[in-house]
């Protein structure tokens, strides 16, 4: 059997310890981390990659509590080792990563084997007789290869069944998208056909106004016809008359004068004449100038109104444009700010800026995209715009970290500590704002009693001669390095003259730098195993 028990288990399907599925997303309840993939367990190789902080979060994670109620479980070892890491070095971590992940690796093997009572996967035969672990017959090493064997099978059905989730993801994501494509087409058609119908309608009210405009033109020109002609009735009739006349005298006057009754009628009938033809003439000039001048006066009109008419839908058109889209915007801000509260509500510890986009992903299942809404994609800016979320949301701020959370809930944590940096500390660790609140208090009590410990311990060591032989003691120079005066023989030195603890002892790099080795478990280390001097 191979080590990382590969044979049997497929890890790319097990989830690692202290990780949380949440929706499409990851959450570690040891760190505060948030995946937007599914972790995976290390291998044996990366184990010698990783720095201090992952070296500690593999021996944490993977920390498998042994049967005596004094050992710990994983949380609580994550944050011993932390509160030690600037004393630890990797080679210290390196090995125990790697019995962590081995235990922990056979002991989710048998659980899935339904062997649980198995403590070891690397023993031989004889070791196993001996040790009492398992069973070594031949029926027994058959139980065990069916029980891999169907553990397999299990795990690839699985595979499988989430092969054809994702498939189906996809294809109702496919149909939604073409649902909503169909929908988008049927509003455009239906506009089209609400501004197709308006402009019908314009066009018969205008076909409408123009057959009333030629009405009336008709109805004017039959008016002055009329009045032509009943002029000439009335001019002919006095022409007849004047005729009647005329012939009375000239009968009266015949013998007197009847060649110059001739004459004068006939130069009066040629000044009736030319008189006659000279107002017709006038009155036809004077209908076609008047009609001239309608005719411009209607088509000006005409295209006056037409002007106007399209001036003013334009304006129309644009008035309304312009306030949909505005209350689009406004809409649109309104929602996402409703959004963003209620995001920031619902997470009582806040939302880290590097970690918000993920978080709006999250819970409403769509990218964070605030340009098109606020015109900027800037937190600060959006935070510091709208009144609304200004009053409701308060901005953490230390160094190049930023956290926001609803002013509610950081109401409640800024009464047990106004230290921004620890209360990001609680924040990020925690699932919730009770839960941060009591981690807070639970750092400052142990911030406390941390610094009472160094105090007795300062104050034990002053009592003890900090540990040195007898007629040695220590002072500090102006620079604050330690170096230790025998009144013996008065000479000074900069080496601890204290012994090293058992087990224990010193050597030099090739570079005069000192390290110390541990003979009983065969680790070294940079720092000095005694215990420091605080003066």
């Amino acid at each position: 059997d191979g080590e990382d028990f590969s044979h049997t288990v497929d890890w790319s399907l097990i989830v690692p310890p202290y990780w949380q599925k949440h929706g499409t997303q990851y959450k570690c309840s040891l760190t505060g981390r948030v995946l937007q993939r599914r972790p995976v367990i290390p291998e044996r190789f990366d184990i010698f990659d990783l720095d201090i902080e992952g070296l500690i979060e593999v021996v944490s994670r993977f920390h498998v509590p042994k049967n005596n109620s004094n050992d710990v479980d994983g949380a609580t070892k994550y944050a011993q080792l932390m509160r030690q890491k600037q004393d630890l070095h990797q080679t210290e971590l390196q090995p125990s990563a790697l019995e962590a992940l081995r235990n922990w690796k056979h002991k989710k093997e048998q659980q899935l084997l339904g062997q649980v009572g198995i403590q070891s996967a690397d023993y031989s035969n004889q070791q196993r007789q001996m040790m009492g672990v398992g069973d070594v017959s031949r029926d027994g090493a058959a139980d065990r290869k069916k029980a891999r064997e169907l553990l397999k099978a299990q795990q690839e059905q699985q595979r499988k069944s989430e092969a054809q989730q994702k498939a189906a993801q996809r294809a109702q994501h496919s149909a939604a998208q073409q649902q909503q494509l169909v929908a988008n087409k049927r509003i455009a058609q239906q506009r089209l056909q609400q501004q197709q119908q308006r402009v019908r309608q314009d066009q018969s009210a205008a076909q409408q106004e123009q057959w009333q405009r030629e009405q009336q033109r008709r109805a004017e020109q039959a008016r002055q016809n009329e009045f032509v002609k009943i002029g000439a009735q009335a001019e002919s009739s006095q022409r007849a008359n004047a005729r009647q006349q005329q012939m009375l005298s000239g009968l009266e006057d015949k013998a007197s004068g009847q060649h110059q009754a001739r004459s004068a009628q006939k130069q009066q009938h040629s000044q009736f004449l030319n008189a006659k033809q000279a107002s017709q003439q006038a009155q036809r000039a004077n209908v076609q100038q008047q009609r001239s001048h309608r005719v411009q006066q209607q088509s000006a009109a005409q295209q006056a109104r037409q002007q106007s008419l399209a001036q003013q839908r334009a304006q129309a058109d644009a008035d309304a444009q312009r306030q949909a889209q505005e209350r689009l915007r406004k809409e649109r801000e309104k929602s996402l700010t409703t959004q963003i509260y209620n995001l920031l509500d619902t997470t009582t510890c806040g939302i880290d800026y590097d970690d918000f986009a993920s978080e709006f992903y999250r819970k409403y299942n769509r990218t964070w995209d605030p340009q098109p809404v606020f015109q900027t994609d800037d937190l600060d800016t959006i935070f510091n715009r709208d009144q609304t979320l200004r009053n409701a949301v308060t901005v953490i701020r230390a160094g190049m970290t930023k956290r926001v959370i609803a002013r509610r809930h950081y109401s409640k944590i800024a009464i047990v500590s106004e230290e921004t940096n620890d209360i990001l500390t609680a924040l990020a660790i925690s699932s919730n704002v009770d839960e941060a609140i009591q981690y807070l208090r639970q750092m400052l009590g142990e911030r406390e009693r941390e610094r009472l410990d160094r105090q007795q311990e300062v104050q034990r060591q002053r009592q003890n001669n900090y540990g040195l032989p007898h007629g040695w003691r220590v002072k500090k120079t102006a620079q604050g390095r330690l170096f230790f005066i025998n009144d013996s023989t008065k000479a000074t030195q900069w080496d601890d003259p204290r012994p090293l603890p058992s087990g224990w002892r010193a050597m030099k790099t090739a570079q005069g730098r000192p390290f110390y080795i541990n003979d009983i478990n065969k680790s070294t280390s940079w720092n000095d195993p005694r215990p420091k001097i605080n003066i």
